[in-house]
């Protein structure tokens, strides 16, 4: 099982250069075809529509923003050229839906999105808001979150799965086979379970490293207790301490990012991940 089609989206800040380096990595390893998005501001016209509001579009805005967007979209072909992964860079017309909504159109055509943390403030830091929630939550394919700056040599060696037994969880781990079925090392990590009550089983963790051991995983099972920290820092802590390069994860939440849409564990691990993070919601 693998991955055949990998969507990476890109933009003009720092961190987008890990994240397209570690997208070619990750294509060249799964004999995928890799697809580049770039990214730039949104020009929102939903103001314009508004009651009462004046038709003085300022189509010049309009017109660097998708300037700017196929010049960084010729730029990341170039690099991707060069790095024996196709020329396959498209830019994000995101004018008329808006850059969520275009991210999640490109995201259903794929196995798997390659996007960055939840963004701060600016420009970078909308964009990279706009297209995480458009692929998290409204593309039905699962996320690969790259941390700026990760340098990582590989991903998907040493797999660390945030497990509780809920539904999001599963379709975590399931979407994040290719990785798990070919990956040295398997842990299936359990923050303070309670057997027999949080659905991770009368001995926790025990029927899902089963399944995963009937794919061929070396899979086994750590519990981790709390010790004051948060879920998050405990989990993303013990990745670390594993020499984890993949921490697998539910995400929760419903609708919009900006509206504190994450739990506490999902959201602290979104915004600054130790780790690459595959997140299912």
């Amino acid at each position: 099982m693998s991955f055949k089609t990998i969507t990476v989206f890109v933009d003009a800040s720092t961190a987008s250069a890990a994240r397209l380096e570690t997208a070619v990595g990750l294509a060249a390893a799964q004999g995928a075809h890799l697809v580049a998005v770039a990214c730039t501001r949104q020009i929102d016209l939903g103001v314009y529509a508004m009651p009462g509001a004046e038709m003085a579009v300022d189509f010049s805005a309009i017109d660097r923003s998708r300037e700017e967007a196929q010049a960084l979209a010729a730029q990341v072909a170039a690099k991707m050229e060069a790095a024996g992964a196709g020329n396959d860079a498209r830019w994000a017309s995101s004018i008329a839906t808006g850059l969520s909504e275009t991210a999640a159109r490109s995201a259903r055509h794929s196995d798997l999105s390659v996007v960055g943390p939840a963004g701060g403030p600016g420009v970078d830091g909308e964009i990279a808001d706009a297209v995480l929630e458009g692929t998290l939550f409204n593309s039905g394919r699962p996320v690969l979150m790259v941390p700026a700056g990760w340098t990582g040599a590989s991903l998907g060696r040493t797999v660390m799965v945030a497990w509780d037994g809920s539904h999001v969880a599963a379709r975590a781990v399931h979407d994040a086979l290719p990785f798990i079925e070919t990956a040295d090392k398997v842990t299936i990590a359990i923050v303070d379970p309670d057997p027999g009550v949080d659905g991770t089983g009368e001995e926790p963790g025990a029927d899902i490293a089963a399944v995963l051991a009937r794919h061929g995983a070396k899979v086994e099972v750590q519990t981790l207790a709390r010790a004051g920290a948060s879920v998050a820092e405990r989990l993303q802590a013990t990745a670390v301490e594993i020499g984890a390069d993949l921490l697998v994860m539910g995400g929760y939440g419903h609708s919009r990012l900006r509206e504190a849409i994450f739990s506490g564990v999902s959201r602290t691990v979104l915004e600054a991940p130790a780790v690459p993070v595959l997140i299912a919601h």
